[in-house]
């Protein structure tokens, strides 16, 4: 029985699809049956029979079987189908405390109704009401699956939603109804996103982690600029205001995300800037200027910078004097798909500098995405 258990531990996770439930059958519910059939006031059979639970348990606390070896290999993959268990997938850090403090001070803030697919008690938290997840939406009948997904698809076409959280980018019979009226407002990567400690997608209830972002939308609408803000370009009115190109990349603003590209953001209003074209084509290459800035006495130039593809290398943002070879590079930020807010101080031997902002694209498997050039000449909090 003992060697069954661990056996059908090892199987269950070579299955499709299997998580650690795998594990339920085949060890703790083996050690169960053990105990079950114990045999009763033998000397050497009860102490081996109990041995034998003691150890099934100890196994199933200190060790995780793996998925995959045994249905690729065979019996050969049974020595690998176990791995230590690692602690960290079971107990939170500080780190992940923290961010789970500061996600449920958002939502408990929230204003209108908030949408979770994938973690529906989040709309309570904002104070709303329980909705159908998405376990529930795939676990029905097609008909009512399609009746369902058809109410949520008209509730984010009438904009009913404040926020719609997402684990991982939008399902595709919600993508297209979400991304025509809503924008990516923050994108949770790595170790900024909230996860659950058990069950489906936590770090213990997943054979391979999760690693796919949490993706908050808003309904889109323009972005508030500090006051003292001149506004250079946003491209809102789907042209590149004053922009000049050079090359097949930055041909023109896109209305959001282009297709076949996840979405990014956050970005403001309707439009943004990229090098991958409306096609979402990562091959593009090219650059592109603004149009020449006069920096004041004091303030700093901002901007929304972010990239799509594997890496930032060969995307560049620099600030290039006229008339002279001096210039900046500004950093892109590291994350893929969110834009940030790029600043650059206006130092007092630039005071007075005739600027402008150059937008390069040297990479092949890389777009860069940008928005919302301002000067502002009230001093940021940061």
């Amino acid at each position: 029985m003992a060697a069954a258990g661990l056996l059908v531990s090892a199987l269950g996770y070579a299955t499709q699809w299997a998580e650690p439930n795998a594990f339920i059958p085949g060890v703790v519910l083996g050690a169960l049956a053990l105990a079950v059939v114990l045999p009763v006031g033998g000397r050497v059979q009860e102490p081996i029979a109990l041995a034998l639970v003691g150890a099934q348990l100890l196994f199933s606390l200190l060790v995780e079987p793996r998925y995959q070896p045994v249905q690729t290999k065979g019996w050969a993959g049974l020595s690998t189908s176990y791995t230590w268990q690692d602690p960290g997938r079971t107990f939170p850090s500080g780190q992940a405390w923290d961010h789970a403090r500061e996600l449920r001070a958002q939502l408990e803030a929230s204003e209108g109704e908030t949408f979770a697919l994938h973690r529906p008690w989040w709309s309570v938290l904002a104070g709303g009401t329980g909705h159908v997840g998405s376990m529930g939406v795939t676990d029905v009948l097609p008909e009512d699956r399609a009746a369902i997904q058809g109410s949520i698809r008209e509730a984010l076409r009438a904009r009913r939603y404040a926020r719609v959280w997402l684990e991982g980018e939008p399902p595709r019979w919600m993508s297209r109804d979400l991304l025509s009226g809503y924008r990516v407002e923050q994108r949770r990567h790595g170790a900024q996103r909230v996860r659950p400690w058990s069950g489906y997608m936590s770090d213990a209830g997943m054979v391979s982690r999760y690693r796919r972002d949490q993706l908050s939308f808003v309904p889109r609408g323009p972005r508030v600029a500090p006051p003292g803000t001149s506004i250079v370009a946003d491209f809102e009115s789907l042209t590149l205001e004053g922009f000049t190109k050079q090359g097949p990349a930055f041909a023109r603003p896109q209305r959001g995300t282009p297709r076949r590209l996840p979405p990014a953001g956050p970005y403001g209003g309707d439009a943004l800037l990229t090098s991958a074209g409306g096609s979402g084509r990562l091959n593009l290459q090219g650059s592109a200027d603004s149009p020449v800035i006069s920096l004041p006495q004091a303030g700093h130039v901002e901007m929304l910078v972010g990239f799509g593809g594997r890496n930032a290398k060969g995307l560049t943002v620099e600030i290039v004097e006229e008339g002279t070879d001096r210039t900046v590079r500004l950093d892109v930020p590291a994350v893929p798909h969110a834009l940030a807010p790029v600043r650059w101080r206006i130092e007092p031997d630039w005071v007075g500098a005739q600027i402008r902002i150059r937008l390069g694209d040297t990479n092949p498997e890389a777009a860069l995405y940008f928005d919302d050039l301002w000067v502002v000449t009230q001093a940021s909090k940061d």
